[in-house]
């Protein structure tokens, strides 16, 4: 059985440097069995939560909630901005978590695995956006994963075609990919 995985980068930008790591982190997953979709967060522009408008959610929350319903695993780059993780995962995370109309309540989180590591340019890596959404991630249901991996300096850890620089690092973004992977397929054998 392949097991279906969604990686996410905290950050939107064309060049992020956490886009960079969570393929980095799919290239292993990949090669350890797992099929990932990579989100794209120009498909998913969502306003701010707010509960006033939540009766007739924005089509981009119902597609991007389908999508995390339909995998069994979440791999996750973050930035850190100002000592904590990006407004974007957190926008999403609150429409994702929302009660879709027609079906029954629960978690799309519930039970299901997540790795989270990081990037940044400066000294510390994300160790404090990484914290805090493992801490999230846990209160809503996930399984998370003790691998992880933080990017310090990050303009200087990739090349131009978006690899990681150091064989070291490469080498554990992938396996922090592939534990996801491993752990994830062993939890749903039939």
């Amino acid at each position: 059985m392949t097991v279906k995985l969604l990686a996410l980068s905290g950050s939107a930008r064309r060049a992020s440097h956490n886009l960079k790591l969570v393929r980095a982190m799919s290239d292993g997953a990949v090669a350890a069995g797992a099929e990932v979709t990579l989100i794209d967060w120009n498909a998913f522009v969502l306003p701010v939560f707010n509960e006033d408008i939540e009766s007739e959610l924005p089509a981009a929350a119902v597609q991007l909630k389908t999508l995390f319903a339909s995998a069994q695993g979440f791999l996750i780059a973050e930035p850190e901005y100002n000592g904590g993780y990006s407004a974007l995962m957190k926008n999403a995370i609150d429409w994702v978590s929302r009660p879709l109309p027609g079906t029954p309540p629960g978690s799309v989180f519930k039970n299901k695995t997540v790795v989270i590591a990081g990037a940044t340019t400066g000294r510390w890596g994300s160790v404090r956006s990484i914290r805090q959404l493992r801490e999230v991630m846990g209160y809503l249901g996930c399984i998370v994963l003790p691998d992880t991996l933080s990017v310090n300096e990050a303009g200087k850890a990739f090349d131009a075609d978006g690899k990681l620089l150091d064989a070291k690092t490469a080498e554990l973004a992938a396996a922090t990919g592939a534990a996801l992977a491993r752990v994830t397929a062993a939890l749903h054998k039939p």
